[in-house]
């Protein structure tokens, strides 16, 4: 029997597959990061992207990043690639942050340009979003988004997202972000998630109570 990674997510629909990122990925993540770079469009919206670039080994470099962070908190940081027929076709991230009373979750994602448009990133988002609400105890979730990107801004106002503060000078490159918040009810009132298998056991999910343990991992279903 292959041994699971304890913190390795795995949710399944018609489609897609949403999974923790592997050093097998970093090819696909070389191209896209290729790929959006030469799709800079600021006056459509389509921002300058730093976590990937056209430069050797980026793509390695990114899932490194990615499997170091998820190994440092491996119960609070999810790094995920959204994967069709076998090719990576973007990212989804997730930050668990547990305050004084709520459970909240930090959400990122990107698309290759190529499949933009087709419905993927809201497809991966809605069924990551349905499992954090359900088995993490999610309060709402946080994301930020540049202000002038029209793409993610109409895909989180479609989700139910609700605009909050403004930053002007962020710490992501100084750059002016947008932060947005999605409460649980407000999500399920928005949306119709599609159906999926996957997610994590109920008995290792972390929750308010048991938020200051170290010894609980998700692990798949």
């Amino acid at each position: 029997m292959n041994k699971i990674h304890p913190n390795k997510l795995l949710i399944s629909t018609n489609r897609i597959s949403v999974e923790e990122i592997t050093l097998e990925d970093s090819i696909f993540f070389q191209k896209i990061g290729e790929d959006i770079c030469d799709d800079v469009n600021i006056s459509e919206g389509k921002m300058p992207f730093y976590a990937l670039s056209k430069g050797k080994n980026s793509g390695l470099f990114f899932v490194k990043k990615a499997m170091q962070e998820r190994e440092v908190s491996p119960r609070n940081t999810f790094r995920m690639a959204i994967k069709s027929k076998g090719e990576v076709l973007g990212n989804v991230t997730i930050d668990t942050i547990p305050d004084e009373n709520n459970m909240i979750g930090d959400l990122g994602y990107f698309l290759s340009p190529k499949y933009q448009g087709c419905g993927y990133a809201k497809e991966a988002v809605l069924v990551v979003l349905d499992c954090c609400f359900k088995q993490f105890g999610f309060d709402h979730i946080d994301v930020t988004a540049h202000p002038d990107n029209a793409k993610s801004d109409h895909l989180l106002c479609c989700l139910g997202f609700e605009k909050d503060n403004y930053i002007e000078h962020s710490s992501y490159n100084d750059e002016p972000r947008q932060s947005y918040i999605l409460k649980k009810d407000k999500f399920y009132e928005t949306n119709q998630v599609p159906s999926y298998v996957g997610g994590f056991e109920k008995q290792n999910i972390i929750n308010i109570e048991n938020k200051n343990r170290t010894d609980i991992r998700p692990c798949l279903n």
